[in-house]
């Protein structure tokens, strides 16, 4: 009789499960990646106006250019600002994600070794059973001699 682990059908659910949320970890680490490197496009981007209207206070030029320069560095720190609200955000949802894995992990682990268990069990249950059979044919051979 071959060995059937009898909560298989669980044991392949948890493992799905865990398949699916590596999946969405990594869309979620995928998507956190893309949302830094807006962060540092945009603070590069800063940093170039920045360097911009230091190069143009020392030239002295009219105020209006000046303003337009300050108008722009407001609309790139509130563009940083929300940035960094979104990087924090999908930061936290990676966390969770990661925290939700290795607990799925851990319930894949447990039906694993459960099923170990149960076949070292069965193994020995076969090994003690085969025993028996070859001790009954050799007492039967015995005793038709």
């Amino acid at each position: 009789m071959p060995f059937v682990y009898q909560f298989n059908r669980l044991l392949k659910l948890n493992y799905d499960k865990q398949q699916m949320m590596e999946s969405e970890y990594q869309q979620l680490y995928e998507q956190l990646e893309a949302v830094g490197q807006k962060l540092v496009d945009l603070l590069k981007r800063k940093e170039h106006i920045q360097d911009k209207l230091s190069s143009e206070l020392a030239e002295r030029i009219p105020a209006g250019s000046i303003m337009d320069i300050q108008q722009q560095l407001k609309h790139i720190d509130h563009l940083i600002a929300d940035i960094q609200n979104q990087y924090q955000q999908k930061k936290q949802a990676l966390e969770a994600a990661n925290q939700q894995l290795v607990e799925q992990s851990q319930e894949v682990k447990k039906y694993e070794k459960h099923r170990h268990k149960q076949w070292l069990q069965y193994s020995e249950a076969e090994k003690k059973s085969d025993n028996r059979k070859m001790d009954e044919t050799a007492q039967q051979q015995f005793l038709r001699q």
